[in-house]
């Protein structure tokens, strides 16, 4: 894949500060690798307001469709990148030397860049915090650009891809407010159920955003190994 100038000057210019400072190195590690730092604000957030007292059901709709946009963006981002072959920037042989070797380890090499899920999962739910609370809004789109950049400093990402991330959250939460009808109904169903069977309902949604805190790891991980399984068992 072919990359514009501004990247690579951009990349160039984040890889004179990496590598000099250690704690930085390490602090970004952590920020950008790690779930507490990634959807999990954004989710803790929007769980307190669901269940919170004030509570109404266009705090909770406004949720509904965040996180539905969410699950759309980050589903068509995966199809893409298992589609469409794209370097990292720490492996591709054009940046080789300018970034530590030790931020290798941050990623496979078989996990291809473009364009980058984090930031197209991220998006529908910073959005989804915004419209419900500005103030905490602006905070978390503040952390959201960060980690982004971040991303970036550790070679993980070039800026296209954090820009094709962008749109395809944006289009997501198009998406879901051109459909409001049928969202509507489905946030219907679930107030319903929710109702009807609170308990198993609460569950239900506790499952959703521990699997959205973790951008769906283990479910990827768990697939990734059946297909695998399926593999080794050869043609029937």
């Amino acid at each position: 894949m072919q990359h514009f100038e501004f990247e690579l000057s951009f990349l160039a210019w984040l890889a004179s500060f990496a590598g000099r400072w250690p704690i930085l190195d390490r602090t970004a590690e952590t920020l950008a690798n790690n779930d507490l730092f990634e959807a999990t604000p954004y989710v803790l957030v929007l769980m307190g307001f669901w269940y919170g007292a004030a509570a109404r059901a266009a705090v909770r709709r406004e949720i509904f469709a965040g996180g539905l946009a969410a699950a759309i963006a980050v589903l068509v981002c995966r199809l893409i990148q298992n589609g469409f072959a794209s370097t990292r920037p720490i492996w591709d042989p054009v940046l080789q030397g300018l970034f530590p070797s030790e931020f290798q380890r941050l990623m496979d090499l078989s996990y291809h860049s473009f364009p980058s899920d984090h930031v197209a999962f991220i998006l529908p739910l910073a959005y989804a915090v915004w419209r419900i609370d500005a103030r905490i809004g602006a905070i978390g789109w503040a952390w959201f650009v960060l980690i982004s950049v971040i991303r970036s400093y550790l070679a993980l990402h070039y800026p296209i891809d954090l820009i094709a991330g962008a749109l395809l959250g944006v289009v997501a939460i198009g998406a879901v407010r051109w459909a409001s009808e049928p969202v509507g109904r489905l946030f219907a169903a679930l107030e319903t159920a929710e109702r009807r069977w609170p308990g198993p309902v609460a569950a239900a949604l506790f499952f959703v955003a521990f699997q959205y805190a973790t951008l769906f790891m283990l479910i990827r991980d768990l697939g990734s190994r059946g297909v695998r399984v399926v593999a080794m068992l050869g043609p029937w």
